[in-house]
């Protein structure tokens, strides 16, 4: 069993920083923001328990658990 992390992934894109930590034996509670809706749509299909936070501009760290990546 991986160790867990929170994972904050910003300017996401499809999520190859995301899959690369699942790959090294992560187990991953992340949060992405991605601007361009097409790679949102990616991003989703192949991390379906990621939470969309939103644009940067409106990512608040009050409103988000501790993060131990980003």
């Amino acid at each position: 069993m991986g160790t867990k992390i929170n994972l904050l992934d910003l300017f996401s894109g499809i999520g190859g920083f995301h899959l690369g930590l699942e790959r090294a034996g992560f187990k991953i509670n992340s949060f992405n923001s991605e601007i361009d809706k097409y790679a949102n749509q990616v991003y989703k299909h192949n991390f379906k328990n990621s939470t969309y936070v939103g644009s940067v501009t409106n990512v608040r760290r009050s409103e988000l658990p501790k993060i131990n990546a980003i």
